[in-house]
């Protein structure tokens, strides 16, 4: 009988070795793809005037209906795709331009607008058509004009555009095509009454209250009854002498409500008592603007944890944590504002440009693909949309070669997004494209569709994306019609000449 060989001691550890060795391996690759995904999420980034941004100074921002990133500067407007930057500037003479270049805030509705205050008046201006139109705001009762340097705009839950002021609260009449001028007289001390009516903020909260931040309190204005009413700032915190100036107010996701002021740091409103507690992060003397909060924001982390940030005068601060300042901050020169979006987005508007960052890992939200130019034989071309909203159109032969340029409209890490897109009747396959751009040149008449689609940085897909139907017309030598008529003719041709051989044959043979 034949003894059995088992594996030598020297062998067993060589395979135990190996599998130790690809288990390591393994490992580092998956905690490297989390890594990535990870850097993804949280890498910070800045627009600036490197990439294409009118000015560094950012004022304002705000999403529109279709996805887009408005930005408002101290010179100029600016629409972001995350591919490229479109800016408008005031043109002189020309009425179908943004009024003034120091765009001052920004809000857009429902209805596929986005309005533009500016030092020169109000802006309407139609995503859709392109067409900018421009309001002025009423005038007090001293006919004395309201300050056009509107300090905010804002679209309330039922699309309602309200303006504030250093004059006051004006809410724009769809009927009447035109502003509404409210006054705060809560006071009939005209000092104290000017104080009310110079607005730093206005913010509606969940349950469609109107806030409204001035430079001698805070107040809620009564929609039904046009009534503002004074909110008892401070009168229980505890301090009897602070600066009444309120700089923000902000709801968190509890409901509970934060105000910013000027000197008297952050106060937590108890909606229920009617009270303040107050929270200071300064004591220094010598520091004009200690304890000021410019603006606030709420984020929220791959945990599920919630922060408050505040804009102080020491840069940005998380609440509650000592001079614990996010990086960027130490860079950034206040005052700065805040911008969240329901992607995890957190933006910070800057005298330095506009930085970014993803705070949250949730699921990603589909990314909107929209076509953003057209150009035909090298000229730029409008595109027709039917009842539907279809983009379609129809060229003659001579406007046969197309450029195209579309946006994915996901900015976690625009630098990730891809582009993909197909032309039926051409392509036989999607093929991916760099920034969205592709062309084709001398197509030959017949029906066309260009399809396009693409992904977000975290791989997010939109199968459906956005399509452009056209047709070329072929020229008439090759229409049916044509082509038949010339084929009758060459019959008609073909058979008098027969006749008239005929006829020579028949007439030499009789002669």
């Amino acid at each position: 009988m034949k003894s059995i060989k088992f594996p030598s001691i020297r062998l067993c550890f060589s395979i135990l070795f190996l599998f130790l060795a690809f288990g390591v391996i393994a490992t580092q690759e998956k905690q490297k793809e989390k890594d990535s995904q990870s850097d993804t999420n949280n890498s910070k980034k800045v627009l600036t005037t490197k990439e294409g941004l009118s000015d560094n100074n950012v004022y304002c921002m705000v999403k529109d209906s279709l996805g887009f990133i408005w930005i408002g500067t101290a010179n100029g407007l600016n629409c972001w795709d995350g591919s490229e930057i479109k800016t408008y500037h005031h043109q002189t003479g020309n009425a179908n331009t943004v009024a003034g270049n120091d765009i001052l805030s920004l809000a857009a509705d429902r209805s596929g607008n986005l309005w533009i205050a500016t030092g020169e008046g109000i802006n309407r201006f139609n995503l859709k058509s392109g067409k900018f139109e421009l309001f002025s705001l009423p005038d007090t009762s001293n006919k004395s004009p309201t300050c056009d340097n509107a300090v905010t705009l804002l679209c309330d839950h039922d699309g309602t555009i309200w303006c504030a002021t250093c004059k006051g609260l004006d809410e724009f009449n769809v009927k009447q095509n035109k502003f509404i001028h409210h006054e705060n007289k809560t006071s009939s001390d005209a000092t104290i009454q000017k104080a009310n009516n110079s607005i730093n903020q206005i913010s509606e909260d969940r349950n469609y209250r109107l806030w409204v931040c001035t430079t001698r309190g805070l107040f809620l204005y009564e929609k039904l009854s046009g009534q503002f009413m004074k909110i008892g700032i401070g009168l229980n915190s505890g301090i009897t002498t602070f600066n009444e100036n309120v700089n923000c107010i902000y709801q968190d996701h509890t409901g509970s409500l934060w105000v910013g002021t000027v000197n008297g740091g952050l106060k937590a409103f108890d909606a229920f008592s009617q009270t303040f507690e107050t929270h200071r992060w300064s004591y220094s003397s010598s520091n004009p603007f200690q304890n000021t909060c410019y603006d606030i924001c709420e984020t929220k982390d791959s945990k599920g944890n919630y922060a408050l940030m505040l804009s102080t005068e020491d840069g940005i601060e998380e609440f509650g944590k000592q001079h614990v300042v996010t990086p960027e901050s130490k860079t950034l020169k206040y005052p700065s504002r805040f911008y969240s979006s329901v992607d995890g987005i957190w933006w910070i508007l800057t005298s330095e440009g506009l930085n970014y960052t993803q705070t949250s890992t949730q699921k990603s939200l589909t990314p909107t693909v929209l076509l953003r130019e057209m150009k035909v034989n090298d000229s730029l071309y409008k595109w027709s949309e039917n009842e539907k909203g279809d983009k379609v159109d129809t060229f003659d032969y001579k406007h046969n070669s197309f450029s195209f340029r579309f946006a994915v409209l996901s900015f976690i890490d625009p630098s990730k997004n891809k582009f993909f897109c197909m032309m039926e009747g051409i392509d036989k396959d999607w093929k991916e494209v760099a920034g969205g751009k592709t062309e084709y040149n001398k197509l030959k008449p017949g029906n066309y569709i260009f399809k396009m689609r693409g992904s977000d940085a975290n791989g997010i897909m939109n199968e459906t994306g956005d399509a452009f139907t056209f047709t070329i017309i072929a020229p008439f030598w090759q229409k049916t019609w044509f082509l038949v008529i010339i084929g009758g003719v060459i019959m008609l041709i073909v058979i008098a000449t027969l006749i008239a051989f005929v006829r020579r044959r028949v007439k030499e043979k009789t002669i």
